[in-house]
């Protein structure tokens, strides 16, 4: 799937956010869905604890591609320090999650 395609579907799937909980249950899929097109890979290859770089050879480039598909999702802005710590689905949900409106 051509970068192009990623961003067209991420904003045809793209849900408005309102000022009340947001249902991580759907950030999740979406984060999930985003790490899948850019890496190339199935859905159902990434669990919460899948190392993006050794299991789905995830370089920074990519990585970065990533954090910035979540940041322009959800409007928030996630420290570039962070980056390193973003090993696994589970550890960027952490992320997100500290990070989104609660």
């Amino acid at each position: 799937m051509s970068k192009k395609a990623v961003g067209k579907k991420l904003k045809k799937n793209k849900k408005p956010q309102k000022a009340q909980k947001i249902d991580l249950k759907h950030v999740k899929k979406t984060i999930i869905h985003i790490i899948a097109a850019i890496a190339e890979v199935s859905k159902s290859k990434i669990k919460p604890d899948t190392n993006l770089t050794e299991a789905l050879n995830i370089d920074s480039m990519m990585a970065l591609e990533i954090l910035t598909a979540i940041e322009k999702t959800y409007k928030i802005e996630i420290p570039e320090e962070s980056l390193p710590k973003m090993t696994s689905l589970k550890e960027i949900m952490k992320l997100v999650k500290k990070l989104l409106p609660q």
